[in-house]
C-alpha cells in the first residue's frame, strides 16, 4: 500500500517536471526566432488595458493626389483657359493689385487657398509688405504688362517692353522670374505670343468665368474641373471670393495652384 502511493506521488512529480521543460523550450524557441516572446509585457512602463471594440478610431486625413501638369510644348506661349485634368479643382487668376484689401488675404489664408496674383507694374512696387504676405500665405505673383494697355493695338517695340518688362519687374520685387503671362483685357494675337515666349514665360492665361459685383459670370454656364478664373484686386473682391467658395463647395471643386499643372517640356 505505501509503495502504491509512493509511485503515485513520483509519477505526478516527474508529469510537472516535463510539462514545464515543454514551456520553456517554446518561449526559449520563439526568442531565438526574434519573435516578440508572448509571456512578456508590451514595454516596462504602467500597465495598459486594452482598447474595446466600441474604442473610435481616427481616419487619417484625405491625402490630396499630386497634381499632373498639363505639359506645355516649346514654341510661341499657348493661351490657356482650362487645364487639362481630370482632378476636381478649378484655378484663381486675380489681376491689376489696384486696391489692396487685407480681408482678402485673411478669407484666402482662413480657407488655404492657393491663387495666381497678375501685377502690374506700380501696384506691385506700391506695398510690398501687403505682396510679401500674400506670397507667404499661397499666392504666386505673375505678370500682367506694365501699364495694362491693349498689346494688340501697340507698336512691336512697345509690346516687347511691356511683356519683357514686366517680367523684369515682377523679378526685381520678389526674387522669381514669372513663366506665366495674362494679357490686358484678354487681348492678343500671334504677336503677343511670340514675343511672351521670347520673354520666358511659357503661356497666357486666360478665363472660362470671371466675377463682378459679387457674381460669377461663367463662359460656359458651369465651372467644370480644370477652369481658370478671372478676378480682380479692388473692393468687391472679397464678396467675389465668397461667391467662388458657395459655387465651388456646391460643385465638390476644391482650389488648386495653377502653376502646379503647368509645366514646360523638361
Amino acid at each position: 500500500m505505501l509503495i502504491s502511493a509512493v509511485c503515485v506521488v513520483l509519477a505526478i512529480v516527474v508529469a510537472v517536471a516535463l510539462g514545464t521543460s515543454h514551456r520553456d523550450t517554446t518561449v526559449d524557441s520563439s526568442l531565438a526566432h526574434g519573435d516578440r516572446n508572448p509571456l512578456a509585457s508590451v514595454d516596462a512602463g504602467p500597465s495598459r488595458t486594452a482598447p474595446s471594440a466600441t474604442t473610435a478610431v481616427t481616419t487619417p486625413p484625405t491625402t490630396v493626389p499630386r497634381p499632373v501638369p498639363m505639359v506645355i510644348p516649346a514654341g510661341p506661349a499657348p493661351a490657356i483657359s482650362r487645364i487639362t485634368t481630370t482632378d476636381p479643382v478649378i484655378f484663381l487668376g486675380i489681376d491689376d493689385g489696384l486696391i489692396r484689401d487685407p480681408a482678402a488675404l485673411d478669407f484666402l489664408e482662413a480657407n488655404r487657398w492657393p491663387f495666381t496674383a497678375f501685377l502690374v507694374n506700380g501696384a506691385l512696387q506700391a506695398d510690398p509688405t501687403f505682396w510679401a504676405r500674400a506670397r507667404a500665405i499661397g499666392g504666386t505673383v505673375e505678370a500682367h504688362s506694365l501699364t495694362h494697355p491693349n498689346l494688340t493695338k501697340v507698336s512691336v517695340d512697345q509690346l516687347r517692353r511691356e511683356v519683357c518688362g514686366s517680367a523684369d519687374a515682377v523679378e526685381q520685387a520678389t526674387g522669381v522670374r514669372p513663366r506665366l503671362f495674362r494679357p490686358p483685357y484678354g487681348a492678343y494675337n500671334d504677336t503677343v505670343k511670340g514675343i511672351a515666349s521670347e520673354c520666358g514665360f511659357i503661356a497666357l492665361v486666360m478665363w472660362k468665368g470671371a466675377t463682378n459685383d459679387g457674381r460669377v459670370d461663367l463662359q460656359e454656364g458651369v465651372l467644370k474641373p480644370g477652369d481658370i478664373l478671372l478676378m480682380h484686386w479692388r473692393a468687391d473682391l472679397l464678396t467675389n471670393l465668397q461667391q467662388v467658395k458657395a459655387l465651388a463647395d456646391a460643385q465638390g471643386l476644391r482650389i488648386a495652384r495653377l502653376e502646379d499643372y503647368l509645366q514646360p517640356i523638361p
